[in-house]
């Protein structure tokens, strides 16, 4: 690398079969912000490019100079990565992201190693691609030259990456080429294995197409109110002080309503009761401070959220991040090293969309609010109706469980059928404990806490739970039927034939302080016989996968169409541009329709609640 000089080839890539990628970029706000791509912060410092015979950094903003001609490196790139030739690359919405903020829009699949290795083994600790360097290739990125020159510019080994701006591009010329062949190398390895675990439906025609629609997602953003927020934020500021001067008065002190210390003090003051957590410490959850009556936890819940929407909300995330007048929400498709799931569902930051209250009657219509509509457009809010209670109905129905037939013939008459009401009828509850039971039951809720949740003593809990699971058999038959399969064959598929895997053992009867292992390591640690663990789990797992498949699905159809969502939230999406009223009945059909035209019929009709508004917050129902 001594006698490295500015990169004069560019080859012509436009026969290439398939194109490793990769960029260098200046990004300053990312750990906070995410991608600055999208706001114009930072800039693209360098790319790199491989194939199967070639790969090369090429430099454009180095402080130090010895830069490529940017104009004629562009036109250049413009040009060849514009073939419908794949591409290839590791986290590859980032580059895409930096590539198009520079004009350049890259055409063809673009694979992304790190999401096919998540399909792969969704129980990965790390994703990164030094990682799967060590993994596939046997070896580690090379940033020995790297250190070396962060040494001598005094740049600390935690912060080379964020400064490889000022480095001279012949110091990391030969790392950012490898980050482009390794991908490369990476994925060919990769394409068998998917392959082999039937995942290349999922992988080449939801995962990969997803990702275009995603980058659109983040170029569009979502229009905010800004001026609106400051005053929102001022309000609730001004009650959050009226709520603790409240509290003071109530219990003669101050109180941390985040400490549960102090709010055990407090409480003991008053004689209130409280949990404890299996360390003995107080416990005051969110969800437990809002069933309860006394005026001293009311105000404990109020002040938090309170405090959790105007300071950390609306000002850190609302005000804090936009830019021209819109955030830029940053959706994660996969579980990665900084976040994601691993059942497909979407995770989103910076900000957190599926964060913004969305029950309190207070303050989720007015936190909505602060997202709006384009000027001239329509805020359209398309949502899955009961999604996680219909594909666990069309399930039963397959497996010919006892009750399935009944409850998706009932779905076939009146497709507009509440299933906790349903529920309900059948098991003769009332319907607010057939919703609690039917949630907690799908999320392994156990007795103790539906106990809890229902305000029943343990004993009245039991003869509801039995008197449910008499009723609506198929729940558990379902939940029985999808561990023992998980059992045996050690995963479970959902409707795209995406995998759960069970992979953990340990000793049949669990005790404290068991840490389950892989097969191997359990065989040798624990006494026989040893078990898969978190079977019970296969259930909810199949579910919540098969509604992921289901929304991604619908958003490549919507995409396709025309339509670009500006956000995604659960079973969700959300448009800020609609105009007319057929465009909301085009994309609810497009959403209804989507898994039969994706060779992934269902038994039990879908379908979506539509609402239009000039915000999030004031969307209202609307038939279409």
């Amino acid at each position: 690398m001594s006698e490295w000089k500015v990169p004069t080839d560019f080859p012509d890539l436009r026969s290439a079969s398939i194109i490793g990628i990769d960029v260098e970029t200046k990004d300053p706000n990312l750990m906070t912000m995410g991608p600055g791509g999208v706001r114009g912060d930072g800039y693209l410092l360098g790319v790199a490019i491989a194939t199967s015979d070639f790969n090369c950094y090429y430099p454009m903003r180095h402080e130090s100079g010895d830069n490529v001609d940017i104009q004629k490196f562009v036109a250049y790139l413009k040009d060849n990565l514009s073939t419908r030739c794949p591409k290839v690359g590791a986290n590859i919405l980032y580059d895409l992201e930096w590539l198009r903020a520079e004009g350049i829009r890259v055409d063809g699949p673009k694979y992304d190693i790190q999401i096919a290795e998540w399909l792969l083994n969704e129980e990965k600790r790390e994703y990164n691609l030094n990682s799967l360097c060590l993994q596939y290739l046997k070896k580690t990125k090379f940033e020995v030259r790297l250190e070396v020159a962060a040494e001598r510019l005094g740049i600390a080994k935690s912060k080379i990456k964020e400064n490889l701006w000022r480095m001279h591009p012949k110091d990391v010329a030969e790392y950012g080429a490898a980050d482009a062949k390794d991908a490369l190398d990476i994925f060919n390895i990769q394409v068998p294995l998917l392959t082999a675990d039937e995942l290349d439906n999922l992988f080449y025609n939801i995962e990969t197409p997803i990702i275009d629609v995603l980058l659109d997602m983040r170029f569009k953003g979502v229009p905010v109110d800004t001026k609106k927020a400051e005053e929102v934020r001022d309000m609730l500021l001004k009650k959050q002080c009226q709520s603790v001067i409240q509290l003071s008065k109530l219990v003669g002190g101050e109180i941390d309503v985040w400490s549960g210390n102090s709010i055990a003090s407090g409480a003991s003051t008053l004689g209130l009761q409280f949990n404890y957590t299996a360390k003995g410490n107080p416990s005051f959850e969110s969800s437990w401070l809002e069933e309860q009556s006394s005026e001293y936890y009311k105000l404990i819940s109020r002040i938090r959220k309170l405090d959790r929407s105007g300071s950390v909300f609306v000002e850190s995330k609302i005000m804090g991040m936009a830019k021209n007048g819109r955030v830029y929400p940053t959706f994660r498709q996969s579980k990665t090293d900084d976040g994601g799931t691993k059942s497909g569902r979407f995770a989103s930051a910076n900000p957190n969309a599926q964060q913004v209250p969305a029950r309190d009657e207070e303050l989720a219509p007015l936190i909505r609010s602060l997202f709006i509509a384009e000027q001239g457009g329509r805020w359209g809010k398309f949502d899955y109706k009961q999604q996680e209670p219909r594909v666990t109905v069309h399930y039963a129905y397959l497996s010919n469980l006892i009750g399935a037939k009944e409850a998706q013939a009932r779905y076939l008459s009146a497709p507009e059928t509440d299933y906790h009401q349903m529920v309900a009828d059948m098991a003769e509850i009332e319907r607010g404990v057939a919703k609690t039971m039917n949630l907690g039951l799908a999320y392994g809720m156990g007795m103790t806490k539906m106990a809890d949740q229902l305000g029943m003593s343990m004993n009245q809990a039991k003869l509801i739970y039995n008197k449910y699971h008499a009723n609506v058999p198929f729940v558990k038959a379902l939940t029985t039927k999808a561990g023992n399969l998980a059992e045996t064959r050690g995963y479970i598929k959902t409707l795209a034939g995406r995998r759960k895997r069970f992979n953990l053992w340990g000793p049949k009867k669990w005790a404290p302080g068991i840490i389950p292992k892989k097969k191997e390591e359990a065989m040798l640690e624990f006494e026989y016989p040893i078990v898969r663990y978190f079977t019970y789990r296969a259930m909810n797992s199949l579910i919540q996968g098969s509604c992921a498949d289901m929304l991604k699905v619908a958003m490549i159809d919507v995409w396709e169409a025309g339509y670009v969502p500006s956000l995604t939230v659960h079973d969700e999406l959300d448009f800020v541009d609609l105009v007319e009223d057929k465009q909301f009945k085009e994309i609810s059909d497009i959403m209804i329709n989507c898994l039969e035209k994706h060779g992934m019929p269902i038994t039990v009709p879908l379908l979506v609640d539509v609402f239009s508004g000039p915000s999030w917050g004031e969307a209202k129902g609307i038939k279409v």
